[in-house]
Parts: C-alpha cells; structure tokens; sequence
C-alpha cells in the first residue's frame, strides 16, 4: 500500500509492507535498505526518493511488517510512475503506481 502525507515536515510516501519468508534462502533482507524511486513515464530517467524514517514490526528471520517512509525533496510528486525494490537486492522492482501525483493526499 502506497499513500501520500502532507505535514508540517513537507511531504513523504508512505510505503507498507508485508514480507514472508520460510529461512530457505536464509533470512529475510533488511525493510530499511528498500528503494523507492519515480521514473519519468517517456524518458525512463530515474529520481530517488530519500528514505526518512520506519515503523517496523517484524521478525527479522521470517516476517516483517509496518511501514517505510520515503521524503520528497520538494513540494507533491511529478505525475510520474512510483516504483519500489524490498530489500538490499534480489528482488524483483514493482511499479506501485502509474502516475505518484495522482495519490490520494492524506494530511498529516
């Protein structure tokens, strides 16, 4: 789940999640080290979004949950796709929305 706070910080996506694992390949990767990013839908150029802060509950080895959140240097997003990468690599990138400006805000 993806939304979009405005508060007396600025803005920020808030990213939830809910991760699984069974210890066969080991436990599972550190929430914290997860990417967010916006990718201009025509160039494909890349912006990074600067993790701020998390609210994890989690056992390290087989579950974690919460949320990770994500500040925006300036201002609400460009009406670009928001893509998201768990954990330190390896796995897949996941497009959460096509157009990050259209978000429901959500005041903080």
């Amino acid at each position: 789940t993806v939304r979009l706070l405005r508060g007396p910080g600025g803005w920020q996506f808030a990213v939830g999640i809910e991760a699984h694992g069974d210890m066969s390949l080991g436990r599972l990767q550190l929430a914290t080290a997860s990417k967010l990013w916006t990718r201009h839908p025509e160039t494909g150029a890349r912006s990074p979004c600067a993790s701020s802060s998390s609210a994890l509950t989690h056992n390290a080895a087989r579950l974690i949950a919460g949320t990770l959140f994500y500040a925006l240097a300036a201002g609400p997003p460009p009406p670009h796709e928001l893509w998201f990468e768990f954990g330190e690599s390896g796995y897949s990138c996941v497009r959460v929305a096509t157009d990050a400006a259209g978000l429901e805000v959500v005041e903080d």
